[in-house]
């Protein structure tokens, strides 16, 4: 309880928070509204917290971005309130994003001058 309280108040007082900044997806075949809850970057890389709204559900997603090389890596995901974003034990490798899917379209939206 304590770690979802202190990730809620790290989201809030956020140096660059965003308030739901709409994601432009690059293809139609994603049905849901994307937005950008949170941006927070140390050194190269970017912590961001996005939600995609579907009917059924919202689905909270947490990833680090690292725009110089363009690289990904998936750090958390929860269902239809971000208290239930839960961070993955293991972080896993870097990887590149799949070509116009929503983790490449935050990653080019985050990264873009």
């Amino acid at each position: 309880m304590l770690k979802i309280l202190v990730s809620t108040l790290a989201i809030i007082f956020c140096t660059t928070t965003y308030a739901n900044k709409a994601i432009p997806m690059s293809e139609q075949y994603y049905q849901g509204k994307y937005f950008l809850i949170s941006n927070k970057k140390s050194g190269n890389i970017n912590t961001v917290i996005y939600k995609a709204i579907f009917k059924a559900e919202t689905i909270y997603s947490k990833m680090e971005i690292n725009c110089s090389i363009l690289k990904i890596r998936a750090t958390g995901e929860g269902i239809n309130s971000i208290n239930n974003l839960k961070e993955f034990s293991n972080k896993g490798n870097w990887s590149d994003p799949v070509y116009k899917s929503t983790r490449y379209d935050v990653m080019r939206f985050v990264c873009k001058k």
